[in-house]
């Protein structure tokens, strides 16, 4: 055992998570200052598209939730329930809907799973303990494929957008290279060959090797329910569509008449981009991607607007997940009592 206390404090040193946090919060706000200053960002434009036309931003928000908060909460569940796990719809729509509200607190858009998982993990005996795990990451795995999925049939479909602008045509070449990678990692799941790592014996001696056991086990599982997993991705280009409509809707409230299928090829990009853990939802980060990405479509004012609308619309959407967990919270107090 090494005494060398440069050494020692060099393995031990790690930033802590609320000082990232403060961090990441303070990256996406100067993001926001940043294009305001610059007039890339006009927040009374923003505050001009609710007051004109309230009834598109309410229809926008309308459409996010029923399309798409209430499509991820079902293909979760769908999966949840095709490899036998004991969670009713009421309680996995609980667990979604407190995995929605940590979006908007946690930077990026994914930070609501760590939390979902934990009280999912928490909750099961430990012989599902690996299943309630597996089943939010083959929801966000199959989210991300149907993504992609939406992302070709809008490539080809807006082939005379993209063919002769070479920043558009940069972005056909990354969905069709990650669509390719994830579709050729597909194959090698549902084939033979992933057997030979799934169930190689010398997985379990691995470092935490019990886990990773207990993962594959489960992945194996879900291998064996390709109708399961057809529905999720189903339901996953509905949850797809209705972010295509929410950017629609908002950009229409600005006055931007871009065609639906305009808006489904570049909706992908940046539902990944605000999927980056950089900043809150993607706030900031988001606004500088759409102001350069509507500017490649010939829109040169208003992109960064629409972001900042879809923005506040997730947010606010998130709050409504606040009810579920301080009920929950406070259950879980009253049976620890």
């Amino acid at each position: 055992m090494s005494n060398d206390p440069r050494k020692v404090s060099a393995k031990g040193f790690r930033i802590p998570p609320w000082i990232q946090n403060l961090l990441k919060i303070t990256l996406g706000a100067a993001a926001i200052w940043g294009l305001i200053h610059s007039g890339a960002l006009n927040p009374s434009a923003i505050g001009h598209a609710i007051a004109r036309h309230p009834g598109l931003c309410l229809t926008a928000f309308a459409a996010y939730w029923g399309l798409v908060l209430i499509s991820a909460w079902l293909r979760w569940f769908v999966l949840v329930r095709s490899v036998g796990l004991p969670v009713t719809a009421l309680m996995c729509f609980k667990l979604h809907m407190i995995g929605i509200f940590f979006n908007s607190l946690i930077p990026g858009g994914t930070g609501g799973d760590l939390i979902k998982g934990y009280y999912i993990y928490r909750d099961h005996e430990d012989e599902h303990k690996a299943l309630a795990l597996t089943s939010i990451a083959m929801d966000r795995l199959i989210g991300l494929y149907g993504l992609l999925c939406v992302a070709m049939v809008m490539t080809w479909v807006n082939y005379d957008l993209w063919r002769d602008s070479a920043s558009l045509r940069l972005n056909s070449i990354f969905y069709l290279c990650v669509f390719l990678g994830f579709s050729a990692a597909i194959v090698f799941f549902f084939s033979p060959w992933s057997d030979a790592f799934l169930k190689h014996p010398r997985l379990a001696t691995l470092p935490g090797g019990g886990i990773l056991k207990s993962l594959s086990d489960s992945l194996m599982v879900y291998r064996q329910r390709p109708k399961c997993l057809l529905l999720a991705l189903a339901l996953g280009g509905l949850v797809d569509f209705g972010l295509i409509l929410l950017y629609y809707l908002f950009a229409l409230s600005l006055g931007l008449h871009l065609p639906l299928i305009v808006h489904g090829f570049v909706v992908p990009t940046l539902t990944m981009i605000n999927g980056i853990p950089i900043s809150p939802s993607g706030l900031g980060v988001g606004e500088a991607a759409g102001e350069v990405i509507y500017r490649s479509l010939g829109v040169m004012e208003g992109g960064s607007e629409v972001m900042a609308l879809v923005h506040m619309c997730i947010m606010l959407a998130s709050l409504t997940g606040a009810p579920f967990y301080f009920l929950y919270r406070s259950k879980g107090k009253a049976k620890v009592g």
